[in-house]
């Protein structure tokens, strides 16, 4: 074992009991230290209530604050709802815009298409009418060389060519083609003028054209174009005089002051003033049985009497309620 000298023996006795005092000097000073006020001690208890209070405080401003992040956070999760709202109803509109686009888009395709369409049955319209033009201008030259050979050889002629019109006219009844028949049958009627029952056949086609059962009026085969539908009095049909007198080839004069018409065709002329039942043909006074009179601003004339004036064949088809005209300077029977 170390030993120690006799000075650091003391040294260290002396350490050891400064220990001791300074330990037992700190503990008998708590021990002896005076208490305090209570004003004092009361006031340490409000500090420390305050300190309590301000814990709370902070405790309900932290929850405050908690509870506004939360607002905060529904704010903004409302304001990212309402943004997606906003969102979905932009493109709902979009949609909607891009609808309406495509559904304009579709209707401008349709009216184009029905525009072409319409054009292409302008077109083939328009190829059938020069089509049948070349047909009409080919028959007429046959049957009038045919008649310079001999009436045998023309009515040989003729036939052939009723008999290929109605072919063509029963095909175009059976493909439904109204318009087509009628033309057709329209033709077939010009080859012989006097055929009653391709008249009958064709005012039949007339009137399935029209829609409706009407007063026809056939010259020469054709029905004229009536601004003014005819109209009955005293079981007399009158007509638009110069729709009449156009489709006879006649001349039309109109005398606003005497409120007199003049027809005129070849070496004939017939005079006539609205309202008068006497008329003049050549100078030679005739009394009508119905005057002429005015009807939508057009003169109308008593047919029959016209065309005969005329040197025109008239004839009344009860059955199908067509008046016939027959010019004799078209007649090819």
């Amino acid at each position: 074992m170390k030993k120690f000298s006799l000075s650091q023996r003391v040294l260290a006795s002396a350490m050891a009991t400064a220990l001791v005092v300074g330990i037992g000097g700190a503990a008998l000073a708590d021990d002896l230290r005076p208490g305090l006020p209570e004003q004092a001690q009361a006031q340490d208890d409000d500090n420390n209530d305050d300190n309590d209070n301000d814990d709370n405080d902070d405790d309900n401003n932290n929850d405050n604050n908690d509870n506004d992040d939360d607002n905060n956070d529904d704010d903004n999760n409302n304001d990212n709802d309402d943004d997606n709202n906003n969102d979905d109803n932009d493109d709902d509109d979009n949609n909607n815009d891009n609808n309406n686009d495509d559904d304009d888009d579709n209707n401008d395709d349709d009216n184009n298409n029905d525009d072409d369409n319409n054009d292409n049955d302008d077109g083939e319209r328009g190829e059938n009418r020069s089509e049948r033009a070349k047909l009409q201008q080919e028959r007429r030259e046959e049957m009038q060389a045919a008649k310079e050979v001999s009436m045998a050889e023309f009515h040989r002629v003729r036939l052939e060519w009723k008999d290929r019109l109605n072919s063509e006219r029963e095909e175009r009844e059976t493909m439904g083609d109204v318009d087509g028949a009628y033309e057709v049958q329209e033709e077939l009627v010009q080859t012989d003028l006097r055929d009653k029952e391709s008249y009958k056949k064709l005012a039949e086609l007339y009137d399935k054209k029209q829609g409706s059962a009407q007063t026809k009026v056939f010259v020469n085969g054709s029905h004229p174009v009536f601004d003014v539908p005819p109209v009955v009095r005293e079981g007399r049909t009158l007509l638009p005089l110069r729709a009449v007198s156009e489709a006879l080839r006649a001349d039309v004069d109109w005398d606003q002051q005497t409120k007199a018409v003049t027809v005129e065709r070849g070496d004939t002329e017939i005079r006539l003033v609205l309202g008068d039942t006497t008329v003049t043909v050549n100078g030679q006074v005739v009394t009508l049985d119905v005057p002429a009179l005015l009807e939508s601003n057009r003169t109308m004339v008593p047919l029959r009497f016209v065309s005969e004036a005329l040197n025109a064949e008239v004839d009344w088809d009860n059955e199908t309620k067509s008046v016939v005209v027959i010019d004799e300077e078209e007649d090819n029977s």
